[in-house]
């Protein structure tokens, strides 16, 4: 259980950003270490041949990495990654089992890669600036039919900084950064000039669980760094507010980290409010501050209703607007925006494209990720503050028999969100067969059925944050 806080928050974050680059020179592999070929000897085993490590991004703070090797199999892969520091020893920056307490040193990020031939890069943001130690890594790749790889060790290399005027990547800043005080911009791109942030929309609506704050904008050199909030009753006089929750009202104001979300420069940041938080706070306004202290213009909003849209109209994924009950807003193709339909329809097509887990035929655990679509919502009091219109995930559980028990559990270190799990009917038909929110000393979710019928069921991984992630569903039959 959460203790009750003022304001709850997430922030939009660069997410895990794969692209295709041109060759580079790479490092060498390592002697194999517990590599492990597929019980078919005659398909050769999966082979991770270099990898290249960066620092990178606009300050220095994102590592870059890029692996190379083959996948005979074609399946989906995952990439770990052990974090060590300039002595080659491991640093403990992992919390695996989400009970707040760091206990491991590896990563594991989903390629989904299922070509034969791997090239493939991806960024992980900020991790240089939350692990400050982190010198070398040591990387393996597994496959979804258990094949392990060797280990490749790699030194994470330094980001030199770049001349003004010199050519830059704005989405990456891979081969240098600009100098402080300057963005990437042009045609081509270079080192120039640094720019303001610039909001583009904030609002401040009702909401059962506590008013919500939302701020989007847009930053042109990336370096947007955090947004300053203000706090005012209906006429703009400043409101104190008990930020730190020791029951002494200090600050009118606080400031939210940012980063962009997107080569774009967009962000956005989400903000849940506490229950009656509105019965004080009737203004709030906003400004954008980068990592060079330059501040776009300060933007206000009045508490408000959300607007409601009806089915066929055209929705904010972010939560600026609301659909009409009995619809759910889906992104378009682009996932830009999305367009408010009817629930029951979205439901149908959810399970008919969702992943399976088979725990009688041998299929017991999977990974896979979130989506933008809220289909469900958990069941009334299984969440702590019952939070509704969170990112899901949703498997389906196919039993060929009945079962006297069966355990699903999102408890692992591919699960890196607060989850809430439950699980329903066919297609979420009737009432729910179970739901849990933490379990012992965790915030990753466990439930135990008992007496279940043959058939599929449908199992939902929900947030509980306004930001979901990536998550592995197991499914255990004693």
């Amino acid at each position: 259980m959460r203790s009750t806080r003022i304001l709850g928050l997430t922030t939009g974050l660069l997410a895990l950003a794969a692209c295709q680059e041109a060759p580079e020179s790479l490092g060498s592999p390592a002697a194999p270490s517990g590599s492990t070929n597929h019980p078919d000897d005659t398909t050769p085993s999966l082979q991770l041949a270099a990898v290249v490590a960066h620092a990178a991004g606009r300050t220095g703070g994102d590592l870059h990495l890029r692996v190379s090797g083959s996948n005979p199999r074609q399946q989906a892969l995952t990439l770990v990654v052990a974090l060590h520091d300039g002595a080659g020893a491991p640093i403990l920056a992992v919390d695996g089992d989400l009970d707040g307490t760091l206990d491991g040193s590896e990563l594991r990020l989903a390629l989904e890669e299922t070509t034969t031939d791997l090239d493939h890069a991806l960024m992980v943001p900020r991790l240089l600036v939350d692990v400050p130690g982190l010198r070398e890594v040591a990387v393996r790749l597994e496959d979804a039919g258990g094949g392990v790889s060797s280990v490749v060790t790699a030194p994470v290399q330094e980001q030199p900084e770049l001349a003004p005027g010199s050519a830059c990547e704005p989405d990456s800043f891979v081969t240098g950064r600009c100098p402080s005080g300057m963005g990437c911009r042009g045609t081509p791109t270079v080192c120039t000039e640094g720019m303001a942030p610039q909001l583009t929309q904030v609002a401040y609506h009702r909401h059962d669980e506590g008013p919500r704050i939302l701020v989007r904008g847009t930053d042109v050199d990336g370096d947007i760094a955090r947004v300053r909030l203000e706090f005012m009753d209906l006429g703009g006089a400043p409101v104190l507010l008990d930020l730190d929750n020791d029951e002494v009202p200090e600050s009118s104001s606080f400031e939210v980290e940012a980063a962009s979300a997107d080569e774009t420069g967009s962000f956005l940041v989400s903000l849940q409010g506490a229950v009656g938080l509105d019965e004080e706070v009737l203004r709030v306004a906003a400004t954008p501050v980068d990592s060079l202290l330059h501040e776009g213009t300060r933007l206000e909003a009045t508490l408000a209703n959300p607007p409601v849209r009806s089915r066929g109209q055209s929705c904010d994924l972010s939560g600026f607007d609301l659909c009409a009950t009995g619809s759910v807003c889906v992104p378009n193709a682009a996932a830009t925006a999305g367009v408010c339909q009817d629930v029951a329809s979205v439901r149908n097509r959810v399970c008919g494209g969702a992943p399976a887990l088979a725990p009688l035929d041998g299929v017991t655990t999977l990974v896979a990720a979130t989506s933008e679509i809220s289909a469900w919502d958990a069941p009334p009091g299984c969440a702590a503050h019952d939070p509704t219109g969170r990112p899901e995930g949703v498997v389906v559980l196919h039993l060929s028999a009945g079962v006297a028990e069966l355990t699903l559990s999102t408890q692992s270190a591919d699960t890196d969100f607060d989850t809430v799990l439950y699980v329903l009917g066919a297609c979420g038909s009737g009432a729910p067969l179970a739901c849990n929110d933490d379990g012992e000393n965790t915030v990753a979710s466990m439930v135990t059925l008992r007496e279940v019928p043959a058939g599929d069921h449908v199992v939902v991984v929900d947030s509980w944050s306004t930001t979901g992630g990536t998550f592995r569903l197991t499914a255990t039959v004693p």
